[in-house]
């Protein structure tokens, strides 16, 4: 049996109300709270709860988002060197609900702290918080430094914040990708590596950015092409996207 499983990313909407902000309002929260009440917690941690909604969907909700959690900075930089790689993780996935005006803080902590899948986690939300020349600068560097398939969240960071040297790096990234011997390569049941997956995603933020599809069809017709079927949809369905523009 298939079970979907729900993870609330930064800027959710929940129930018709538009989470953006959570922090902002109690009410919100106490929403929240009432709706997953009545819901079995089949898995918890110090930072998050898994409700079961139903017998196929699983619900992965942040601690803070339910008001449960709580951290200030000072708490972080004493505790952080004592928990394990999977609680720095959990954390990073979820302190995007904590209150706005200590985020910027925890996240220039974990920009400098945390390891390569930590900052794949705060990649997105940090651009809302750090200075664009920091952001900008931070996830340059890590774009860079990511091994292939493992970038996707930055570099969607990059496109995201319309950075002026994104269009450069995600191409040079692209056709690393393509030319990596991994590419064409397939995984159980037809599945694709997680180099042919990011070259999709690379495609799909050039495309968002503006670039013309005339400039990367090389690349296009090659995904096209590829043995994994999961990447000829994918592909076919970002350009389709475009095109209904």
């Amino acid at each position: 049996m298939k079970i979907s499983i729900i993870i609330f990313s930064c800027i959710v909407i929940f129930n018709g109300i538009n989470c953006e902000g959570l922090q902002n309002g109690k009410r919100i929260t106490r929403q929240i709270k009432r709706y997953y009440n009545k819901f079995d917690v089949i898995e918890e941690t110090r930072w998050h709860k898994t409700f079961k909604e139903s017998e196929k969907v699983q619900a992965i909700v942040s601690k803070f988002m339910l008001g449960e959690a709580s951290i200030i900075i000072e708490e972080l930089k004493a505790e952080w060197d004592n928990w394990s790689q999977d609680e720095k993780l959990d954390f990073s996935m979820n302190i995007y609900a904590a209150p706005e005006d200590q985020l910027t803080e925890v996240y220039i902590f974990l920009a400098r702290n945390g390891s390569l899948s930590v900052k794949s986690v705060i990649a997105l939300p940090m651009i809302n918080y750090l200075p664009r020349g920091k952001c900008e600068k931070l996830l340059i560097k890590w774009c860079k430094e990511a091994p292939l398939g493992d970038g996707v969240n930055f570099f969607q960071a990059l496109a995201s914040m319309d950075s002026e040297a994104a269009e450069e790096i995600i191409t040079m990234r692209l056709n690393k990708l393509m030319a990596a011997n991994e590419y064409d390569q397939l995984l159980e049941y037809y599945a694709p590596t997680d180099i042919a997956k990011e070259a999709v995603c690379c495609v799909e933020y050039l495309i968002k950015l503006g670039v013309n599809t005339d400039s990367i069809a090389t690349q296009i017709n090659s995904l096209k092409r590829h043995p994994a079927p999961s990447v000829k949809l994918d592909i076919r369905r970002i350009l389709k996207e475009e095109e209904g523009k």
